[in-house]
């Protein structure tokens, strides 16, 4: 059984970029194929793209 890990990162701002999620970039590179997808949920209104497997979501998204 392969274990697939999706984790999440929390700013209080509205507009996230890639460098917020440098901490997710770096987890995603350790753990290689496991990594299924990280979030950067902020108070914002839009859903971001912030790299490969790596989104910025609104938190009244969730």
């Amino acid at each position: 059984m392969t274990i697939s890990i999706y984790a999440f990162e929390v700013k209080y701002g509205t507009s996230p970029t890639p460098a917020d999620a440098r901490h997710l970039q770096w987890l995603r590179d350790a753990l290689g194929d496991r990594f299924a997808a990280g979030f950067v949920v902020h108070t914002g209104g839009d859903t971001i793209a912030l790299g490969d497997h790596l989104w910025a979501v609104p938190i009244h998204r969730l």
